[in-house]
């Protein structure tokens, strides 16, 4: 396991509130990852500063702005088994018929998984930071996004909230999960999908330390300004668990956004050596063996009839038993 030093701005875990050390330096970044010594959470140090420079190159058109929003909707597309999938799961864990389900999608971007959730029966909303996603939105689905942020929408006011690849990217992903609770009616479903800890960050952390550039920009591209966060499955547990959160249910999970030819050609691979190399990466990455480098959590705000407990229970063994 790698070493934590001490990092001289003292910071305490916003999942368990338990104290943060560096782990590593990114370089390309000039960032400081840390990690708890509690809960393994790892993130960015100074991450609220981080995100705070992000949220004003969006509202005033900058480059964190500049998304092709045609290109994304599409790619979005790819993913509809998964998304179908949650839906089931959403309805199943939820207390009352889906036509009743008010679902709330927090960074709903283009509205695609609005769009998907409305043909299968639930009442929508959602929001976004970027007004240039809420016109797209409006354009292609007509979904009306808000700009909102969770702490000015109503309390209490939706059954099923998700978030999809989110907190990862903001500053205090407690406060955030809190605002989440507070919008949930008693007996309300939180579903997120995070990216997850797992052996291949330790190995890139590792190859960091010892000076390997190409496993160090691996590793900067799962933290360091892509995401600001990664999460071990106790930490995850632990963080709800404080905000109040019940039946908290953490199912470890593949996927990557790139082909095996992209990770090959970033680890420096080029010719016959990088086809080679990208058909082991596809193979593994279709494998039992592939590491489990993303988390599907479902949780629940007290209060309510839930009539998903079977069903949230097999979860449980189902996940214990891979």
């Amino acid at each position: 396991m790698t070493a934590v030093t001490a990092t001289a701005a003292a910071e305490h875990c916003h999942a368990c509130g338990g104290p943060m050390g560096v782990v590593r330096h990114s370089v390309a970044w000039h960032l400081d990852v840390g990690r708890c010594r509690g809960c393994g959470t790892v993130s960015v140090l100074g991450a609220a500063g981080i995100v705070a420079e992000d949220i004003q190159s969006v509202a005033s058109g900058g480059e964190a702005a500049q998304t092709d929003w045609e290109v994304y909707a599409d790619t979005m597309h790819t993913r509809e088994v998964v998304r179908h999938e949650v839906l089931d799961e959403l309805r199943a864990r939820a207390a009352t018929r889906a036509s009743e389900l008010r679902l709330f999608d927090v960074g709903a971007g283009t509205g695609g998984f609005l769009d998907m959730a409305r043909s299968r029966g639930f009442r929508i909303a959602g929001n976004d930071i970027s007004q240039s996603a809420v016109d797209h939105a409006a354009a292609r689905y007509g979904i009306e996004l808000s700009t909102r942020d969770l702490d000015e929408q109503p309390a209490q006011s939706v059954d099923v909230l998700t978030m999809w690849c989110v907190i990862a990217h903001v500053g205090d992903p407690s406060a955030f999960l809190a605002s989440a609770w507070r919008m949930l009616r008693p007996g309300g479903v939180l579903f997120l999908r995070t990216p997850r800890w797992c052996l291949a960050d330790a190995v890139g952390v590792a190859a960091a330390r010892v000076g390997r550039r190409r496993l160090a920009t691996l590793a900067d591209q799962r933290v360091t300004r892509g995401h600001l966060h990664l999460y071990r499955d106790r930490g995850m547990e632990r963080m709800l668990d404080r905000l109040g959160y019940v039946d908290v249910d953490v199912q470890p999970v593949t996927h990557t956004g790139c082909t095996g030819a992209e990770i090959a050609s970033r680890l420096g691979a080029s010719g016959e050596a990088q086809q080679r190399l990208s058909r082991v990466i596809d193979r593994t990455l279709s494998s039992r063996a592939a590491p489990r480098n993303t988390m599907f959590v479902y949780a629940r705000r007290p209060g309510g009839a839930s009539t998903g407990d079977a069903r949230i229970n097999d979860a449980r063994r189902r996940t214990s038993r891979s």
